[in-house]
C-alpha cells in the first residue's frame, strides 16, 4: 500500500481473514480503505470452499475463482443474506490440465450467462491460469481462447441489456507469463512472486 498498490489479491481465504485488519490499518495511514466499499479492492483469486464463504464475503470485493453455477448460487444466497453485492469471475481451465480447477472451456459460455442472472452477484469477467509450459505459442493460444469466450459472452449480454452492459474483464497472467497475457488482451494480471518472492502462507 505504501508503494502505491491499489488492487490486492490473495490466494487463500485464510490469508484474507488473517490480513484484513493489517491491510486496513496500513490503508488508513494513507487515508484509504481496503475491501468492500473501499478505494483499494481486495480479491480472492484462489479456491473457495463453501464453509469459508461467510468469512470471505464481508471482507472481499470479489472472488475470481468461481468454477461454476453451483458455487455461484451458494455465494449469491450468502451475499443476499448479508446485504452485499459481490463481483465474481468465472475461472476457466483453459489448458485442460488435471491439476487445475475451473470449468471446462466448452461449458464456460453457458455457465457465465447463468451466473450473470444470479442476484447479489456482478459477473465481472473470466479468470484463468496459463498452461504450465515454457512455450509462448501454447500459452498465448490458451489466453486467446479465453478472450474469444469473453467476447462471445459480452456480446450476448450486450444484446440482452440493449447495449447497456460493461465489457467483461480478463484476469490472465502471473509473474512468469503476464507479458504474453497482456498481448492477448488481459485486463488484469496477478503478480505475486515477482514482487514478494517465495512466500509462506498462513
Amino acid at each position: 500500500i505504501r508503494a502505491g498498490v491499489r488492487v490486492i489479491g490473495e490466494n487463500r481465504p485464510q490469508e484474507i481473514v488473517a490480513k484484513a485488519e493489517i491491510l486496513r490499518a496500513e490503508a488508513a495511514k494513507e487515508g484509504l480503505n481496503v475491501g468492500v466499499n473501499g478505494e483499494i479492492p481486495l480479491y480472492l483469486i484462489g479456491q473457495l470452499q463453501s464453509n469459508k464463504i461467510n468469512k470471505v464475503l464481508p471482507l472481499a470485493n470479489g472472488i475470481q475463482s468461481i468454477d461454476g453455477i453451483d458455487l455461484a448460487q451458494k455465494i449469491s444466497t450468502r451475499a443476499q443474506n448479508l446485504g452485499l453485492c459481490t463481483d465474481v469471475m468465472l475461472e476457466v481451465n483453459i489448458s485442460g490440465e488435471a491439476t487445475k480447477s475451473g470449468c471446462a472451456p466448452e461449458r464456460a459460455i453457458d455457465e457465465a450467462l447463468a451466473i450473470s442472472s444470479l442476484p447479489s452477484l456482478n459477473l465481472r469477467g473470466f479468470m484463468t491460469l496459463g498452461a504450465r509450459v515454457n512455450d509462448e505459442k501454447v500459452v498465448r493460444s490458451g489466453f486467446a481462447a479465453l478472450r474469444e469466450i469473453r467476447d462471445c459472452v459480452s456480446e450476448q449480454l450486450a444484446q440482452y441489456y440493449d447495449g447497456n452492459s460493461t465489457k467483461l474483464e480478463l484476469s490472465m497472467g502471473m509473474s512468469g507469463d503476464f507479458a504474453w497475457a497482456i498481448a492477448e488482451g488481459s485486463t488484469m494480471v496477478r503478480i505475486g512472486s515477482a514482487i514478494f518472492g517465495p512466500r509462506a502462507f498462513v
